[in-house]
């Protein structure tokens, strides 16, 4: 009996389990219990002993199920298999009032669980590292809607029922519960433990950069140093486009060391540009050589290199 199987796994499977499926797999069970085409084919006079085989094995049924859950540390009421549902997650009583027709998860890990244990017509949207390339569910995932940390993207999907990790913001999730979505934040986290772990984002969006800073504080692996590539880098492109250029390399390290600051983040590996240089003909580049850029991109380099001097001194006078 499948039911059996909820023995072997954790509260959170459950938690998705009893938010997704259970409701509709108990249909399923009484529904090819009481076959049309097979209550056609006995005789009549049987009819009644059949039928009470059937509610047998439907009290068997529920009492597997029952015998389960009451083994998951977590559930308010195993012996409730209707709604509204309860469970205890991180201390908090959750109660789910109704089987959702939508849910969707915010955190890292959770959409390969989502998708093996609901049907897909209840996911109402997905990470975006759920639909790259070489994700387990790419396929399954293809057309959904990308949801982000922004509460609009979720908001806008309607969703019953929304899964999150330990780390994810609480601004956000007081945003989603002021207007009546539930949040179940789970116990499993995304700990970077014996892995690398890779947060896909915007320089631009700096809620995202201070997420990534937190919840690497919280998993108690705090980022001491940073490798910053993030930036546009074409000469040609930067002369087309000068606003798009000064936004992303000037205004994108800005946010980027701000945030760094926040959480006492001091060390800096700044990927620049022999383009901060004056043009110099026949002559070799030196690193006490004239500065002088001659296009927008050279000139949002050379910004961000002064912007770090100054850092640099503020420090020493500190």
């Amino acid at each position: 009996m499948k039911y059996l199987k909820l023995l072997s796994i954790s509260l959170l499977m459950f938690i998705f389990a009893i938010a997704c499926q259970a409701g509709e797999d108990n249909r399923i069970v009484y529904d090819e219990n009481t076959s049309d085409v097979y209550l056609e084919t006995i005789e009549e006079g049987d009819k009644e002993d059949h039928e009470g085989d059937d509610d047998h094995e439907g009290h068997d049924h529920e009492g597997e199920i029952i015998d389960a859950l009451s083994n998951i540390q977590g559930i308010v009421d195993p012996n409730n298999l209707l709604w509204p549902r309860k469970v205890i997650i991180n201390d908090n009583e959750i109660s789910i009032m109704e089987r959702p027709e939508k849910v969707l998860t915010i955190s890292l890990g959770h959409d390969e669980i989502l998708f093996g244990i609901s049907n897909t017509d209840q996911i109402a949207g997905t990470t975006s590292f759920a639909q790259d390339d070489g994700s387990n569910i790419q396929i399954k995932s293809e057309g959904l809607p990308i949801v982000t940390t922004d509460p609009e993207t979720i908001i806008a999907l309607s969703p019953n029922l929304v899964f999150a990790d330990p780390y994810a913001s609480i601004e956000l999730i007081d945003t989603l519960e002021d207007i009546g979505i539930t949040v179940v934040q789970t116990s499993l986290d995304n700990s970077s433990e014996g892995r690398i772990s890779f947060f896909k984002g915007d320089i631009l969006d700096k809620e995202f950069l201070r997420n990534t800073f937190h919840k690497a504080k919280l998993e108690k692996n705090p980022i001491l140093a940073v490798i910053h590539f993030a930036g546009l880098k074409s000469v040609n492109e930067s002369i087309e486009n000068p606003i798009s250029y000064r936004e992303i390399n000037v205004y994108g390290t800005i946010n980027l060391l701000s945030v760094m600051e926040e959480y006492d983040c001091k060390k800096l590996v700044f990927s620049s540009s022999a383009t901060v240089y004056k043009p110099l003909i026949n002559k070799l580049i030196r690193e006490e050589s004239e500065l002088g850029p001659i296009n927008p991109y050279g000139t949002t380099k050379l910004a961000i290199e002064n912007l770090l001097r100054n850092l640099v001194l503020k420090k020493s006078h500190d």
